[in-house]
C-alpha cells in the first residue's frame, strides 16, 4: 500500500477557517497531482506553533 504525504502550515484564525483552509488545499493537491485522483484523506495530523498550525495530510488509494 502506497500512502502520499503531505505537509504545510497554515494560519489559525478560527477553527472554521482552518478547516476550510485544510478542504481547499485537499482539493488543490488532487487537482495539482493526478496520482491522487484515485486517493482518499485517510488522516490528519495537526501541531499547533505559535503563528501557525502545522498539518500533515495522509492520503492513501
Amino acid at each position: 500500500m502506497s500512502v502520499f504525504v503531505y505537509e504545510t502550515a497554515l494560519d489559525y484564525k478560527s477553527s472554521d477557517r482552518l478547516l476550510r483552509d485544510i478542504r481547499q488545499t485537499v482539493q488543490q493537491l488532487k487537482q495539482d497531482h493526478p496520482r491522487l485522483k484515485h486517493c482518499s484523506l485517510a488522516d490528519v495530523m495537526m501541531r499547533k506553533s505559535q503563528a501557525k498550525v502545522n498539518v500533515t495530510l495522509y492520503f492513501q488509494p
